[in-house]
């Protein structure tokens, strides 16, 4: 049961995550830059967002490589084979579906510990700023 209640949890929190990264980190990415050649402001913003994505990256290729053994397909191929039942049948597509979850969640985690981090960086360097 608890067991259960977690897997649902790290689904969803993954779906999401990822869902918002996809959609919105690009365009936070192009605004922020936009706004930093117009105002000239410090790039802080534009450093934690791009940490952010790294976090995504580096977390999903460190969870990858904890893929079961006996998957032979590569990270983009699994991805296609996901959403696409019509090419590799339905069976191939749900094992698809969770062995890319050997990506995904930890990128979500990765993303999340990147922006935490970053912002407690950056927060403490203001702090520390302020005091001299």
């Amino acid at each position: 049961m608890i067991q259960q209640v977690i897997g649902i949890l790290l689904y969803i929190f993954t779906m999401v995550t990822t869902l918002a990264l996809l959609s919105a980190l690009p365009v936070v990415l192009v605004s922020l830059i936009i706004e930093h050649r117009r105002t000239h402001r410090n790039a802080v913003p534009i450093f934690i967002a791009v940490l952010v994505a790294g976090g995504y990256l580096i977390g999903g290729l460190a969870g990858w490589s904890f893929r079961p053994s006996v998957w032979k397909m590569s990270l983009l191929e699994t991805a296609g084979a996901s959403v696409n039942a019509s090419k590799y049948g339905h069976e191939l597509e749900h094992q698809a579906e969770r062995v890319l979850f050997y990506f995904l969640t930890p990128g979500s985690i990765g993303s999340v510990a990147a922006g935490i981090a970053a912002a407690t960086v950056v927060k403490l360097r203001l702090r520390a700023e302020r005091r001299i």
